[in-house]
């Protein structure tokens, strides 16, 4: 399962560590499923029926077993993760809190300097060390957004503004893998390589159409929380290089996290 993704590309791009320094559809291989049937209902499900063809048989296999299943999803409603974000000047501490659908806020420490990170549901904002709350520019914000969704966009197949394809079969890091695409109306456009064994992810890459940028995200040493498949070391490359390696600590489920929590914080005249 994915949960620390795009959004660890979204920090490269933001250079964190020095601002905290410096601070001291084809045939089979689309759903066949008539638009005339997908109703409000169905378009809400995250891992629905998906009847006949390639894609909806490796989906349905991808749900079932590289994601937990749909009662393993059920079950869980928000995570906090705690881990290590090295670049290469050096690491930062890195808390995160997700919350369904779409809420999401990252906490990143070096010493005494913090810079927080959210997605509220609508508005992207963040914390500078030393600065007052702010909301983050447009290109920040759509970038922050399209990593903030709890779980990723193979989820909720026949939701609007997306298209699922499947595109082969390849060979990543010696482990062949299916490739999934899934085509946004957002211009972002999500490449999903998962094991055809174990059908975890191995390699997402998000490419952003409007601005051209792809990052490449690389998953492994995974462990199950609450039914659910938890990459315990992601690495983050650009254009082939390495940017950036997170090692998570701790993951803890469910811990009834408000909605307040993500929103940016008032400030008092």
């Amino acid at each position: 399962m994915i949960f620390l993704k795009h959004s660890i590309g979204f920090l490269n791009k933001l250079r964190l560590y020095a601002v905290l320094f410096t601070l001291n559809i084809y045939s089979s291989n689309a759903l066949q499923l008539p638009s005339s049937e997908i109703n409000n209902s169905l378009q809400q499900k995250a891992m629905p029926e998906l009847g006949e063809g390639q894609l909806a048989r490796i989906l349905s296999r991808y749900y079932n077993i590289g994601l937990g299943g749909l009662k393993a999803w059920e079950k869980i409603n928000s995570l906090k993760i705690s881990g290590t974000l090295t670049f290469a000047q050096g690491p930062l501490e890195l808390y995160a809190y997700q919350r369904k659908p779409n809420l999401y806020k990252l906490n990143l420490r070096k010493d005494q300097l913090e810079m927080v990170l959210s997605h509220d549901g609508e508005n992207a904002w963040q914390r500078k060390p030393g600065q007052v709350p702010e909301y983050m520019p447009s290109g920040q914000a759509r970038d922050f957004k399209h990593g903030s969704i709890f779980g990723n966009y193979l989820l909720y197949p026949h939701a609007s503004g997306k298209e699922i394809i499947y595109i082969g079969t390849v060979t990543i890091d010696g482990e062949h893998c299916h490739h999934v695409q899934v085509q946004l109306q957002t211009k972002f456009q999500v490449d999903y390589f998962f094991s055809v064994h174990s059908y975890l992810n191995v390699k997402v890459d998000h490419t952003d159409h409007l601005s051209g940028n792809t990052n490449s995200i690389f998953y492994r040493d995974y462990i199950r929380i609450a039914g659910i498949p938890i990459p315990t070391l992601t690495e983050n490359h650009e254009s082939g290089k390495w940017m950036s390696t997170l090692s998570i600590d701790e993951v803890k489920p469910n811990l009834g996290l408000a909605p307040w929590i993500f929103r940016m914080p008032k400030l008092v005249e």
